[in-house]
């Protein structure tokens, strides 16, 4: 992890640790970032699965959109959102938001 060194007017030097977005965390994937989110640390890529969520069909994955770690989850909601619609698969009904689920759970 890069450890920035800053020199003050006196000669004095003040460390600090830059913030997420610019740190270099892995010399092989320069924007590979750390992030969190509440127990969830990782450093790399998010990835945002939207599937198809009716009781009486199956679970059909249909967008896959791939964002740094750093981003925040409502801000690939969006693009995921036009993603859809390109393809004419938006939800029935209103597009009420989105939910997070850990592969265990059904949304």
């Amino acid at each position: 992890m890069l450890l920035v060194k800053k020199v003050l007017c006196n000669g004095a030097q003040q460390s600090y640790m830059p913030p997420s977005t610019i740190a270099i965390h892995s010399p092989y994937d320069v924007e590979a970032h750390y992030s969190s989110k509440r127990s969830v640390d990782c450093v790399g890529y998010k990835t945002h699965v939207m599937e198809t969520c009716g009781e009486d069909c199956p679970h059909l994955i249909t967008q896959v959109y791939t964002t740094l770690s750093t981003v925040t989850d409502d801000a690939a909601v969006e693009p995921i959102h036009q993603g859809l619609e390109e393809k004419s698969l938006l939800p029935v009904g209103a597009f009420h938001g989105y939910w997070l689920c850990d592969g265990r759970t059904s949304c």
